[in-house]
């Protein structure tokens, strides 16, 4: 604190006539009505923007409501667009738990019962990993029984 009455004692002249320096510009500027604010550029349009709100109609209200997003429907959701791991995944699926998906059905052959990759036109995959076809009378999608035509 000593420094500082000690700087003020050595330089009270010169802060004075600082201080008395900014006093008459700040006058003289007052008096004059000079403005120290340059004008801002003319604006232009640049671009517009159309601001929508979003509002649902009651069909659509309707429709996301009826939508029930459960564990089956994650099941398919986690395998979309990997039919073969989806084949695989089917394949551990119960019978009860293979009619429950959407994206699964369930084989009904000549030797047993099969879960496998498909939707309500049949399994994804006609043919074995060897190439040979599958043998199948039906399958059965989300419980529903279709029987194969054979000509």
């Amino acid at each position: 604190m000593n420094e500082f009455v000690v700087f003020i004692k050595e330089n009270y002249i010169s802060i004075a006539v600082i201080i008395a320096i900014i006093f008459v510009l700040l006058l003289i500027i007052s008096i004059r009505e000079w403005n120290l604010n340059p004008p801002k550029p003319n604006s232009k349009l640049v671009q517009e923007v159309v601001v929508e709100t979003f509002s649902l109609d009651q069909d659509l209200t309707k429709e996301i409501s009826d939508l029930k997003l459960g564990s089956t429907d994650s099941f398919c959701q986690s395998h979309l667009g990997k039919s073969a791991e989806l084949d695989t995944s089917c394949g551990q699926l119960t019978d009860e738990g293979c009619g429950q998906t959407t994206c699964c059905v369930l084989t009904v052959g000549s030797d047993e019962n099969r879960c496998m990759a498909g939707g309500k036109d049949g399994p994804t995959f006609k043919k074995d990993a060897d190439g040979n076809l599958i043998s199948m009378d039906a399958y059965y999608y989300q419980g529903i029984k279709h029987v194969i035509d054979r000509i």
